[in-house]
């Protein structure tokens, strides 16, 4: 079975094509996904409800050009059985030269656990981008709406409030929580809990939008406190996934300072500015390589804020760590349950993966004391610019 449908978007024509045959994601690259500056970069949110599963995807391209898009159901990231997505609609929510925005609807006992989306490129290659359709805990019913009235797909807002919309009640319950994270422990050390245990600082009812949002706090919002789902939102400043105030900056430092060097940058009585300064003239001799090194590592920041932000801002995370030292990976494989980066050098990490109420999907790296002496070898080579 073979079924077509074109959408013009400004000169960007999206071919909708259910196509029969199975992909083995475990044996196909990813690291496009992990590329700010790939050709196509695809974003999503999963909303269900009784009867329906809806998409929301939101597409960037480098160029303006024509993509066909493949729609492919399968049950795992390996499997041979594999159908189509052969009933749903297609509405256009907005489109721009290089961007736009689709909500997809089908019906939810689709069968196939996984989606799998390929961006086509008639001059060669295929993208990949797979969106689990199960998840243990479910998906909610409701999401988080902009000024314009279009779906926030991100995990992160800079506006003082927020609206939702799609969901049957008219109250939503919400947990607020100040939560000060300390980025992600190097891979040598000990594995931790993979489902956070926080503290809530907050807990109470509105009516459809929250007005005011405090600063660097996260909510989980629910349609009933009682619910098993749920959407997180991390409240970031305008500038945000860029770092521009001090103590932004300070934070990712701990990745590649010493434990004494990272110390005296937070001393209570110094001045954090001329420690700051100091630490990046001392480690690279000289003001201009040290812009220089600032420049490279703080953009390395900012790309892991964009890619991996949930509930903790994306340089805490494992994965950005992980980017921010060793840089985007070369070849990203996935399976149930797990992802692995590997680089050319011969280095691989594995991250297990995990639904939790806080997020859809939770990156949680597989530490291992081997990784002592190539993690400080390559932050020596940062630091040696």
């Amino acid at each position: 079975m073979r079924q077509t449908l074109k959408i013009y978007l400004c000169g960007l024509i999206f071919l909708i094509v259910g196509k029969l045959y199975a992909l083995d994601l475990t044996k196909i690259n990813l690291e496009y996904h992990y590329d700010v500056n790939a050709l196509v970069r695809f974003e999503f949110r999963v909303v269900q409800n009784d009867s329906s599963m809806i998409l929301f995807c939101k597409t960037k391209t480098q160029v303006n050009k024509q993509y066909g898009t493949m729609l492919l159901l399968q049950n795992a990231y390996n499997t041979e059985a594999h159908d189509t997505l052969s009933s749903y609609t297609v509405d256009t929510l907005f489109s721009e030269p290089k961007k736009n925005m689709v909500r997809l609807k089908f019906d939810r006992e689709v069968k196939g656990k996984l989606l799998i989306i390929a961006f086509s490129d008639p001059s060669g290659g295929d993208l990949f981008f797979d969106i689990p359709l199960f998840s243990p805990l479910g998906y909610p019913d409701f999401y988080p709406i902009n000024e314009d009235s279009l779906p926030i797909i991100s995990n992160y807002v800079s506006n003082t409030g927020v609206q939702f919309h799609g969901a049957s009640n008219t109250t939503f319950h919400v947990y607020e929580y100040d939560q000060e994270f300390l980025g992600a422990d190097p891979p040598m050390g000990a594995m931790k809990p993979l489902s956070p245990t926080l503290s809530i600082d907050s807990s109470y009812v509105f009516n459809k939008g929250l007005d005011s949002l405090e600063q660097d706090h996260f909510y989980l919002f629910q349609g009933d406190s009682l619910d098993q789902t749920g959407i997180t939102l991390l409240k970031v400043p305008f500038y945000f996934p860029k770092t521009k105030k001090l103590d932004d900056l300070l934070g990712p430092l701990q990745y590649i300072t010493t434990s004494e060097e990272n110390k005296s940058l937070h001393q209570p009585f110094s001045n954090p500015k001329i420690s700051f300064e100091k630490f990046w003239i001392n480690t690279y001799g000289t003001k201009f390589r040290a812009k220089g090194a600032i420049r490279s590592f703080y953009n390395m920041v900012q790309e892991s804020n964009e890619l991996f932000t949930d509930y903790k801002a994306g340089w805490k995370t494992d994965r950005g760590m992980i980017y921010i030292v060793y840089g985007k990976p070369d070849f990203v494989t996935r399976d149930k349950g797990i992802e692995i980066w590997k680089y050319t050098s011969g280095i691989e990490f594995e991250f297990i993966r995990i639904s939790t109420l806080f997020a859809p999907l939770i990156y949680s790296l597989k530490r291992d004391i081997k990784y002592e002496n190539q993690w400080y070898d390559r932050v020596g080579e940062i630091r040696n610019g």
